[in-house]
């Protein structure tokens, strides 16, 4: 009987082994769209955590570089640095508006749900038009990590969410859309120069931490001593 029950537990266990998903793995990623089909940059060879190339939509040419210090364990960072957007021909002031996604899988938060916080910073040189960006949590947009500027020379802008539910493995991005208006007054030849980036702040302080995992044991005694024998 023993064995048949040994037989069984095993056998339940190696099939919700091949049903469960396969285990992602570790990546930094950068994609650029103008409406069309997106032109993906992944990281150098031999140097993860480092995305770098160029791409031609249209008048335009997208310089991106990008790093991430994934993977990562409580702080974690996506950030695009040096977009840079510039003209090809100087006489066409025709507008475009640029999706501009990064991604880095995986990092991690112990134990399991952690409570921490996501910060959102968004730095432009120069922009010709305008710029939305926030902040992805498993790909998912980030409610409050919303930053949206305009104008020419703007000063960076950041935004704060906290607190925020972490799973122990959970990936980190950041969307940035920028519309170029090269015929803006005061517009340049190199119509954007911006960087978005996100940050895994630390976790939740410890006490907090602390409080959610003795509150199940005091369930656990409660249960205990209502079921002990009385004298």
């Amino acid at each position: 009987m023993f064995r048949r029950k040994f037989l069984t537990a095993a056998l339940v266990a190696a099939i919700a082994a091949l049903a469960a998903p396969a285990a992602s793995q570790a990546a930094f990623s950068i994609s650029v769209s103008d409406g069309g089909a997106p032109v993906l940059f992944n990281e150098v060879p031999g140097d993860p955590g480092f995305v770098n190339g160029s791409a031609i939509f249209g008048n335009y040419r997208v310089t991106i570089n990008g790093t991430s210090d994934y993977p990562g364990t409580f702080n974690g960072d996506v950030s695009n640095q040096a977009i840079t957007v510039s003209r090809i021909n100087q006489t066409d002031a025709t507008p475009i508006t640029l999706t501009i996604t990064a991604e880095a899988t995986p990092f991690t938060f112990v134990p399991n749900g952690t409570q921490g916080g996501l910060v959102t910073t968004f730095t432009p040189t120069v922009l010709a038009g305008s710029a939305t960006g926030f902040s992805t949590v498993d790909g998912v947009h980030v409610v409050g990590s919303d930053v949206a500027l305009s104008g020419l020379n703007l000063l960076p802008a950041t935004s704060l969410v906290s607190p925020i539910i972490f799973s122990n493995s959970f990936s980190l991005g950041n969307v940035m859309v920028l519309t170029i208006d090269p015929g803006q007054v005061g517009a340049r030849d190199t119509v954007a120069e911006v960087q978005i980036h996100t940050v895994a702040a630390v976790p939740a302080p410890a006490g907090l931490v602390l409080v959610a995992t003795v509150v199940p044991f005091f369930g656990v005694l409660r249960r205990r001593m209502k079921s002990a024998p009385t004298a």
